[in-house]
Formats: structure tokens, sequence, C-alpha cells
């Protein structure tokens, strides 16, 4: 049946895809935006939120395919992934950047605890390495 290869063959190019663009990205998203202190926890939460809204998406699919119809249901989904693709678009660039600069960036000043953990770049702590040699 020609219909069941051409479903089978979208279907092969939609996860193609979703693997190697949007699926990914909020993984890459949510390692980079949080704030050092935070970032173990928010990470979890961000994991969490994730594997719940999959589970929604994946326990309701065939009771709204059923009161809206099938293309109702991907019209649905299409739709959110669009917001999702401007969404990610809206994300300002962070390539080349080290998460202090991030940090930076999204917050406006590092927090202490990002300076105590990782150093300034003053003269200062090159002397403490370079003497304690």
């Amino acid at each position: 049946d020609p219909t069941a290869w051409t479903a089978f063959a979208g279907l092969i190019i939609f996860v193609t895809g979703f693997s190697v663009g949007i699926g990914p990205i909020c993984w890459v998203i949510a390692s980079e935006i949080f704030p050092l202190q935070v970032r173990g926890r928010a990470l979890s939460l961000a994991a969490t939120v994730n594997r719940i809204t999959s589970g929604t998406v994946a326990l309701t699919f065939l009771s709204m395919t059923r009161a809206i119809t099938i293309t109702g249901g991907y019209l649905v989904l299409s739709v959110m992934s669009c917001i999702a693709v401007f969404f990610v678009i809206w994300i300002p660039e962070t390539s080349n950047m080290s998460l202090e600069e991030i940090e930076i960036m999204m917050v406006g000043t590092p927090r202490e605890e990002t300076v105590a953990l990782h150093g300034s770049d003053n003269e200062d702590s090159e002397k403490e390495i370079g003497g304690s040699t």
C-alpha cells in the first residue's frame, strides 16, 4: 500500500530530523542557561518536566485524535513544533563562549560563587599558581 509506505517514510524523516535538530536543543540550552550554583537542581527539574511533557503527549495523543481526527492531532503538534522552533531562534547565540561568559550575558554579572569556584583572571591568582612551584 503506497499510503502506508509514505507514512512510514514520513515517520523516518521526522525521527531523523528531530534527532539531529530540535530534539537535543532542550538539553544543550538547559545546560548553558542555568547559573553554576543551581545548575544540578535546575537540570533535574528540566529533565523531569521534559519527561512529564513527553508522557502527557504520548498518553493523550489517541484521545486527542479521536476527538479532533488524526489530521487535527498532527496539526496541533505541528503548531507546537513551530512555536518551539521560533523559541529556539529567539535564544541568543552562545557558541565559543565559556559558561561564565554565558552567565554574565544572561544575568548581567557573575555570581560570587562562580568566581570563587573558578578563580579570577587577575595577576594575584597567577602569582599564587606560579609561586607554588
